[in-house]
């Protein structure tokens, strides 16, 4: 895991006024939290007349008929040594990649690899440039991983950028008549075009209504787009881009034949497990009282056997919260014989930790459940732990939120299987953690887009103007509340409006402290194994998730396993808004002309009166706390 920034150039010196390693530099510089570890640079077409302070870190290339320069921030994860260092090219220099991520399956790739070259390294990284000789873009459906990257093929005269299939690390670029500019967050792209960055309103106010973001190419940021996950596009030597285009899409296809899918739900989760724990440095896992990070645990545990009482699991706790679910995550780890380690966040540290999150975040988010996993992290980088693998995504992939599993008795209706529709009923109506008439009657039969988004707006107008509100799309809105079919709604989940949101937080809450999260339930043998399997191994008797329910039968203690609460990332969100209320009115009214989009005065009496759990509330102030703290012109 790492941080990677840079420029192309399509007139020379028209993004870089003549100072290219000043440019870079402080484009990496403003991203050094990814990689403390060490750093490179490469400069292509440029005659440096600037003083490099490490020249042995950076290289050059003047003679290039393309100008750009690519920089490096490592987080020394597998080959510490030098020879990871980056950017890195092929023996010839016709190629050379700058990449940010982990290759789980490099060790396979490499040894069917090896046959035709010899590797010169440990890492993953060259393993993709082999792959990339091979195989060319072609490449990106062997890799099993998470990734971002760019990569110069000199012969074809073009840098390739790609990014993993749903998008766990990210890429952020600008795009105009002068170039192209990159980075791993908004901040190095503003960083590399020399703005503080403007806001959108149009992405601004679909958050605010609806809760969503990071479903599109779109940002909070008007001057940055982002590449979606399972896309790449391509730049050429004359400016012009290609893409993104599509290299990966959900498999629909489910398994036909004869399936022992319990055996094989065990050995994908093994293998996936055991790849992620591939690492020369020590990891741990992030442990809620749940089936997914459960799972992880179980399994690393026994991967590790007698090496496993070394491995550290840590639970974010709150002692006194009713929610909190220390005891479960608790029970999971004396299970798996791990040691394990609450993390109790220090109640006069709240308002400063807040601020830093905020900033580390560089985006608003959604809720402040993500404190509690910003928390982990940073005991994490206490303990030296440096690689934390994370059960996010197994919702996602296994049918895990009740709302989107309730479908499934539609499914039934459709194909006309009664008695399978009013069995699941019966299951649903005693299993679901949410109510099913409230959830399906009231977000199927009755979600218009229109009474979804004026109820939304009415709530929302006395806190944030209306004029900002009034910038959605209604197109977002109809796609948001959409009455598709249980598969059409989870691959939506999946790519859009779920998973990529919280892929977001995951990563920059993990970066902002040097960790790496590792999402060993999104690996690709799970997205392509876990999204073919037969509807009746998705949901049954009304379980969630029901083939990994079955999967780890002996391996999680039983009140884990068949627990119907699905309680997410609980936080004590009113308590915690109520104490934080002085330094939200402190935040927010430090910014001059903010009452302009936010209403004070309006927020600040809302939290007076009991009201802090409200999320479209907390909605208006992340992104009121956003403006001013990052200084967005707005």
């Amino acid at each position: 895991m790492c941080g990677i920034a840079g420029y192309i150039e399509f007139s020379k010196d028209s993004i870089c006024n003549g100072k290219p390693y000043t440019l870079l530099n402080n484009m990496i510089d403003v991203i050094n939290h990814r990689g403390p570890d060490d750093f490179g640079m490469s400069f292509h077409g440029y005659d440096i007349s600037e003083d490099i302070s490490e020249p042995a870190r950076v290289s050059l290339y003047p003679e290039d008929r393309l100008a750009f320069a690519f920089g490096h921030r490592r987080l020394s994860i597998i080959d510490l040594s030098e020879n990871g260092r980056q950017p890195m090219t092929n023996k010839d220099k016709s190629i050379e990649i700058n990449f940010n991520g982990e290759v789980y399956n490099y060790i396979e790739l490499r040894e069917e690899l090896s046959a035709e070259r010899q590797f010169l390294t440990e890492t993953d990284t060259e393993v993709i440039i082999a792959s990339y000789e091979k195989w060319g873009p072609d490449m990106l459906g062997k890799l099993d991983g998470m990734f971002a990257f760019t990569l110069y093929d000199k012969n074809a005269k073009k840098i390739l950028c790609a990014r993993d299939p749903v998008g766990i690390k990210p890429f952020y670029y600008n795009y105009s008549k002068k170039g192209f500019v990159f980075g791993s967050e908004p901040k190095a792209v503003l960083a590399g075009l020399g703005i503080k960055g403007s806001i959108d309103p149009v992405r601004t106010s679909e958050f605010l209504i609806m809760g969503v973001t990071d479903f599109d190419e779109g940002t909070f940021y008007s001057e940055v787009s982002q590449l979606p996950g399972g896309c790449y596009l391509e730049v050429d030597i004359s400016g012009k881009m290609k893409g993104p285009v599509k290299y990966w899409i959900p498999p629909h296809n489910n398994f036909e034949g004869n399936h022992d899918y319990v055996k094989e739900m065990k050995e994908n989760i093994f293998t996936s497990v055991k790849r992620q724990l591939r690492a020369d440095v020590c990891v741990g896992t992030s442990l809620s009282g749940g089936i997914d990070s459960g799972a992880i645990v179980s399994t690393a545990g026994e991967i590790l056997k007698g090496g496993s009482g070394n491995y550290n699991t840590l639970t974010f706790s709150y002692p006194g919260f009713e929610d909190d679910e220390s005891r479960y995550a608790f029970s999971i780890a004396e299970h798996s014989g791990m040691r394990w380690n609450p993390v109790i966040p220090a109640e006069e540290s709240l308002s400063t930790d807040l601020k830093r999150m905020i900033m580390a975040m560089g985006e608003p988010f959604s809720t402040l459940s993500m404190f509690a996993q910003y928390k982990v992290m940073e005991k994490a980088s206490f303990m030296s732990i440096k690689v934390m693998l994370d059960g996010q995504g197994g919702d996602e992939v296994y049918l895990g939120y009740p709302r989107v599993a309730q479908r499934v008795i539609l499914e039934y209706i459709k194909k006309l299987k009664l008695s399978s529709f009013f069995h699941e009923w019966i299951g649903l109506k005693k299993h679901a953690s949410i109510s099913l008439s409230r959830s399906l009657f009231g977000n199927i039969f009755f979600r218009s887009p229109s009474v979804a988004v004026n109820r939304n707006i009415n709530r929302l107008k006395s806190f944030v103007s209306e004029e900002l509100l009034r910038q959605y799309r209604e197109s977002v809105a109809k796609d948001v509340y959409s009455k598709g079919d249980i598969f059409t709604t989870q691959n939506a989940e999946l790519t859009k409006y779920c998973l990529p949101r919280l892929l977001r937080y995951t990563d920059r809450n993990s970066m902002a402290f040097s960790v790496e999260s590792r999402v060993p339930h999104l690996s690709k043998i799970m997205l392509d194994y876990a999204l073919r399997l037969p509807l009746d191994w998705r949901v049954r008797n009304g379980w969630t998730k029901f083939s990994v329910r079955k999967a780890m039968i002996g391996k999680l203690p039983d009140e884990i396993l068949w627990s119907n609460q699905k309680k997410g990332f609980p936080v004590p969100q009113k308590v915690w808004v109520e104490k934080l209320r002085n330094n939200i009115e402190e935040t927010l009214r430090s910014r001059t002309g903010l009452d302009r989009l936010i209403n004070i005065n309006n927020v600040i009496s809302e939290i007076d009166k009991g009201r802090g759990e409200l999320a479209y509330l907390w909605r208006a102030i992340s992104v009121g706390m956003w403006i001013s703290l990052m200084d967005v012109n707005a």
